[in-house]
């Protein structure tokens, strides 16, 4: 059911005229506020989403004003230019996980593709924090403020641990695939600092965490994909129906129907043939989900000229099918109130807590050295799964992250990769235990 503010005649007689003076609406929803001719006035909630409806008259027939207001918690101003002295104005209140962009980005991973099929990962561990993971010798922690733009579309602002800030900036073309752009911010302490484009590229958004060294599978069939083709940033999506058959939806933004043939050559590799230009075009994952592509040169005839027309190539992305999660406790679900036993070069026992917070304790030089940390969990698929641990009371930037891989006991074995100042401290690999309960 909407919520919506007012929707009493005597709010509307009395309040809703934006002509007739600074007249405040008062309902369920934000404040509605006419300081300046129009020009609406409200505080959006954080994680909410409006839409201003005006009735010219000011009795009836609403239609809309402006598009979906995205709340940030702060004062929204909406400049309506088609306003009159009589009209009036009401709040609707819309459902803010409506359209492709996530409104919360806890839990999920951006999987960064790059020009060539370079990626790094962007891991959220909760709304406001996580960590930047560039490549296998780099990774950064950071704060975040995370805002839903429009349906499809969401940015945030990222702080790093060093105080330097960057903004991120995505356009979802479905649930899990898209486009990115990263700019660093200005000093937003000195007058005249700017920030400056600093990347982009085809994104993947993964809930939970992406499986690392997993084997590289293109799908058995095209049916129900969508596939993102980035050619030197000229981006095209295909969204199959069925497995003969997509909607292509080309850089300048026109949408046709097409035929294509699809086959899988091996685990990493496929061809994709499309009916309506003749043109074939060679995939090769790198990573699940993402790879480059490379026209297939058509054959040169006998003594003919080879063809002048350069390859096109370029980088695809396609969502990642997860492998079931084995049937009962291990992995477990969540590793809240629980704990684990880490035998590496010496016993570490990890114990998490329900609120995410936990703390690591182990014996250095015969002392007993305990470590707050923050933890972020999940589930990969199979017997895998992944928790990443950050220390915020450590003046180094430091991150554990670690890929399990349980047995039927919920012991195993992991691996650890270890950051310190955005750089690696190493890769460690050992087994693990349940912990023993707390006393």
């Amino acid at each position: 059911m909407s919520l919506v503010t007012p929707l009493t005649h005597a709010c509307v007689c009395g309040l809703l005229l934006a002509g007739l003076g600074n007249g405040v609406v008062m309902g369920q929803g934000p404040l509605l506020d006419f300081r300046e001719k129009r020009q609406v006035r409200f505080v959006a909630p954080e994680g909410s989403a409006w839409q201003l409806e005006r009735a010219k008259d000011g009795l009836g027939g609403w239609e809309r004003a402006g598009g979906v207001v995205y709340g940030r918690g702060k004062t929204v101003v909406v400049e309506d230019a088609d306003g009159s002295a009589g009209a009036g104005y009401r709040l609707v209140a819309v459902d803010p996980a409506e359209g492709n962009a996530l409104v919360k980005p806890g839990g999920w991973t951006a999987v960064l593709v790059r020009a060539g099929g370079v990626a790094s990962e962007m891991v959220f561990m909760t709304d406001r924090e996580g960590f930047y993971r560039m490549d296998a010798g780099h990774a950064r922690g950071f704060t975040c403020e995370w805002v839903k733009t429009g349906r499809d579309g969401a940015e945030a602002v990222l702080t790093w641990t060093d105080g330097t800030r960057a903004m991120l900036r995505v356009a979802m073309t479905s649930r899990q695939v898209g486009r990115w752009w990263m700019e660093t911010m200005g000093d937003p302490d000195a007058v005249g600092s700017v920030g400056e484009m600093a990347d982009g590229g085809l994104l993947q958004m993964v809930e939970g965490r992406v499986v690392r060294g997993a084997v590289l599978a293109m799908p058995e069939s095209t049916e129900g994909r969508e596939f993102l083709f980035d050619e030197g940033g000229a981006v095209t999506a295909l969204r199959f129906s069925d497995p003969l058959h997509a909607e292509v939806t080309l850089p300048s933004g026109k949408v046709a129907a097409q035929g294509f043939m699809y086959e899988r050559e091996s685990g990493s590799r496929a061809r994709l043939h499309s009916d309506a230009d003749g043109v074939e075009m060679l995939l090769e994952l790198l990573a699940p989900g993402f790879g480059v592509f490379e026209e297939v040169p058509p054959a040169q005839p006998v003594g003919g000229m080879p063809p002048m027309a350069v390859p096109r190539r370029g980088v695809f992305t396609t969502p990642v099918e997860r492998t079931a999660v084995r049937d009962g406790d291990c992995p477990p679900p969540s590793l809240g109130d629980l704990g684990l036993v880490v035998h590496g070069s010496s016993p570490c026992t990890l114990r998490f807590n329900a609120d995410g917070t936990g703390t690591a304790t182990k014996e250095v030089n015969g002392s007993v050295e305990v470590t707050a940390f923050t933890w972020a969990y999940a589930r990969t698929g199979g017997t895998g799964a992944s928790v990443a641990l950050t220390f915020p009371g450590v003046s180094r930037d430091l991150i554990d992250d670690y890929q399990l891989d349980f047995t039927s006991d919920c012991g195993g074995r992991f691996r650890r990769d270890s950051y310190a100042s955005g750089s690696s401290a190493g890769v460690m690999s050992g087994t693990f235990t349940p912990a023993p309960a707390a006393r």
